[in-house]
């Protein structure tokens, strides 16, 4: 699933009229760019939610082919629920017996999939988050099993504890890519409008999730500044599945 239901007001004004997943980057859309490596990926059904000048993106999936790719679009226009409400939404469309990605649209990154549903299956965990060692405002937190067991917001002061917080404790940020289980949509515990972190959080109180720590590169196209930096990343590692 692609979260790309975002309004995207950190890139204002280009998103006053474009939606975030179509900004472009080398004259490919961020959605283009995710959908193209999840295609290469072996991926090939594809749930798309879209808000913020939904029309647009799902003209733009109409008008646009993906071989080998079934995309669905999950309609949140009506209403935006944040990524864990959309991923609620989404259940049905999501529904079968295999691993599900997570993917963030304004992320680029040189993750392979592969690799994160390999360390997923052996892992036996509910749910397991990519997750960088880099400074940021918001950041989880891991026992030394690479367990989630909190989140700390360093400028606020606040912070969610799962069970005893461990003595050596990891803080580690989140890369907006994610892989859960192919009952984890049904099982997420809260209603309407939420994020998937704080359900994982909540879900991490009597079940296993883990963090994916391999070391990679990584960019959330969420800002101008971000925007600028993003065709040296994706001219290194996104070429390959557009061309």
């Amino acid at each position: 699933m692609i979260f790309a239901a975002g309004c995207g007001t950190r890139l204002k004004p280009i998103t006053d009229t474009t939606p975030k997943a179509l900004v472009s980057v080398d004259e490919k859309s961020l959605l283009e760019l995710v959908l193209r490596k999840m295609a290469w990926s072996g991926i090939r059904d594809i749930v798309v939610n879209v808000h913020h000048h939904s029309q647009q993106v799902i003209r733009f999936l109409l008008q646009n082919r993906f071989p080998g790719l079934n995309i669905s679009i999950s309609d949140e226009t009506g209403k935006l629920l944040d990524t864990g409400g959309g991923l609620k939404k989404a259940a049905s469309l999501l529904a079968g017996d295999e691993p599900i990605l997570l993917h963030n649209v304004d992320v680029l990154s040189n993750i392979s999939f592969s690799e994160l549903e390999t360390a997923f299956r052996q892992s036996g965990a509910m749910a397991m988050l990519a997750v960088k060692d880099r400074p940021s405002t918001r950041q989880l937190v891991f026992d030394e099993e690479l367990v989630l067991k909190g989140w700390i917001n360093h400028q606020s002061g606040e912070s969610v504890s799962v069970g005893i917080q461990p003595e050596h404790r990891q803080l580690l940020s989140f890369s907006g890519i994610s892989i859960v289980g192919p009952d984890f949509p049904k099982a997420l515990p809260m209603k309407g409008v939420f994020g998937l972190i704080p359900a994982m959080l909540k879900l991490a109180e009597n079940n296993t999730i883990k963090a994916f720590n391999k070391q990679h590169q990584w960019l959330d196209v969420g800002k101008p500044e971000a925007l600028e930096a993003a065709p040296a990343l994706t001219a290194k590692y996104y070429k390959k599945f557009v061309e």
